[in-house]
């Protein structure tokens, strides 16, 4: 999982979490991670709380819930770029400044 979406708030001291930061990740990074490849997420998610100190099955279940609740962000986030009106501009015309 690229760095640039999991990061630790302080890397000298784990227990005060990560964040995920779908804005910094390259389009590709973020859509492998959330739709692609949903599993190498989770397992990035669990292997921070685990970090944290939480045993294996709580890691495990707060990184499946941390996944849902970022899919459901970059859903979101989709959403409202789709819903953005945008004016189609035939190749060739050209642009005025």
């Amino acid at each position: 999982m690229n760095t640039n979406i999991v990061q630790w708030k302080d890397p000298q001291d784990l227990k005060k979490g990560f964040i995920i930061d779908l804005q910094n990740g390259s389009a590709a990074e973020v859509f492998n991670g959330v739709y692609m490849r949903p599993e190498e997420l989770i397992s990035a998610f669990s292997d921070c709380f685990s970090f944290m100190r939480y045993s294996p099955v709580e890691a495990q279940e707060m990184a499946q819930k941390l996944y849902d609740q970022t899919r459901t962000k970059m859903d979101e986030i989709l959403k409202r770029f789709l819903s953005i009106p945008h004016v189609q501009t035939p190749a060739n015309v050209a642009t005025q400044h």
